[in-house]
């Protein structure tokens, strides 16, 4: 490397070299710098528009999760509401039904004791086949003799094996009453129980009933006309099918009841609860054994209609259902027993209907006498009770071999015919 003497011309233009060198790299030092300053900024204006844009994000967040919690909120208020105005019917149902249950029975546990007791508990359950009896009569302060049993079915139900069988029993069957020396018409039992105390002629009549039948009757239900009319009206009616026009002409006319003449048209036909209570009653133009035929009808069309959808969910109809059935009806069930009975028989959809009727007619197993007094009796074939016990018995036997029979008459007519 060369050396110039100081002051020298070499030296100043060395000089200068030098200092526009320096200048240059701190003027690139000072670009770089002011690069990275720049940069930087940039860094934080991106930084800082990211913190922006995350504290929007996390309000708008926050805004939305407060929009679906106040909508929530709503919406569970809005079912807290439902619950509880379903909870403040369902007491008013359950007190009143209490209250109603408490009225018809002669048992003491409330309806609470269902929640103890379970189904198994019901009598007949453990034997498979729960029985009932039915019985119809005109009701209190009513002409013609208001406990006098006008309709006796026996009802027994096998609810494992879905089978219901009907048995009529005419009230001119003349019978030993349980406990007593002496035999009268069967539908005098109920007011002759009556007499020792109210609830006691159920209590006969079940006696009576399984003495001469050999089934253990383990309920008895009693209903009024009033029951009969007021519960088909509060639902809507019931439907049933006339293969022919029906007529009766006569048994009505006096006191005008049931418009004097009373009529009903062949085919599927809805009947008011006034309509069917005079089907049911009628017996002038037809026969006693024909009039319970019409009550097994109307029977299983009330269950048809109470069973089905709607009937019974909807709280208006409950209500006066409920109604009914404290005015008019009496039953030796405890309200648990009621409300377990009443979920066993809905289990039962679609039930095998086995009916009988005993009659004067052919295999009716009864003929007509008179009593000592004159008055027309039903006694039993044999003058015992042994086959009309046996029919009872073999009922689920004997519909399915009289089916078979017809059937089997049918196919050999057509057969023929051909």
């Amino acid at each position: 490397m060369a050396y110039f003497a100081a002051g020298s011309k070499e030296d100043d233009i060395l000089s200068e070299k030098m200092n526009a060198m320096f200048s240059k790299k701190t003027k690139k030092s000072d670009d770089t710098d002011q690069d990275l300053e720049e940069e930087e900024y940039e860094e934080d204006v991106d930084e800082r528009e990211d913190q922006i844009i995350r504290r929007r994000s996390k309000e708008e967040r926050n805004k939305e999760n407060k929009k679906i919690f106040n909508k929530g909120r709503r919406t569970r208020k809005i079912i807290g509401l439902f619950l509880l105005g379903g909870l403040i019917i369902g007491s008013v149902v359950l007190y009143k039904a209490q209250t109603t249950l408490s009225k018809i029975t002669t048992g003491k546990t409330g309806i609470f004791g269902s929640f103890l007791k379970g189904k198994d508990d019901l009598m007949g359950m453990e034997q498979g086949q729960i029985n009932i009896l039915l019985i119809g009569v005109r009701g209190e302060n009513i002409p013609g003799g208001s406990l006098l049993a006008d309709s006796i079915i026996l009802a027994m139900f096998r609810p494992e094996e879905d089978k219901v069988a009907l048995v009529s029993l005419p009230r001119d069957m003349y019978v030993p009453i349980a406990g007593k020396n002496y035999s009268t018409k069967i539908n005098e039992a109920n007011p002759i129980g009556e007499e020792a105390g109210e609830g006691q002629g159920l209590e006969l009549m079940k006696k009576t009933v399984s003495n001469i039948t050999g089934v253990d009757v383990h309920y008895a239900i009693s209903a009024n006309f009033n029951a009969l009319r007021d519960t088909i009206d509060v639902m809507g009616g019931i439907d049933i099918h006339l293969d022919e026009p029906f007529y009766e002409g006569t048994q009505f006319v006096d006191g005008n009841e049931c418009g004097g003449e009373f009529s009903l048209p062949a085919g599927d036909i809805t009947l008011s609860g006034e309509k069917a209570l005079c089907y049911s009653r009628a017996r002038y133009a037809s026969s006693d054994f024909d009039r319970a035929r019409r009550q097994q009808q109307v029977l299983m069309a009330i269950k048809n209609k109470a069973l089905s959808a709607g009937t019974l969910t909807d709280f208006s109809k409950l209500n006066n259902l409920i109604n009914v059935m404290g005015n008019n009806v009496k039953t030796d069930m405890e309200a648990w027993e009621m409300k377990n009975l009443f979920s066993v028989f809905k289990g039962m959809e679609d039930p095998k209907m086995y009916k009988r009727v005993f009659s004067t007619g052919k295999d009716g197993l009864l003929y007509s006498s008179t009593s000592e007094n004159g008055a027309y009796i039903l006694l039993p074939e044999g003058n015992n009770f042994d086959k009309i016990k046996r029919a009872c018995s073999d009922i689920w036997i004997e519909e399915a071999e009289t089916k078979k029979a017809e059937e089997n008459s049918k196919k050999n007519s057509q057969e023929i015919n051909g």
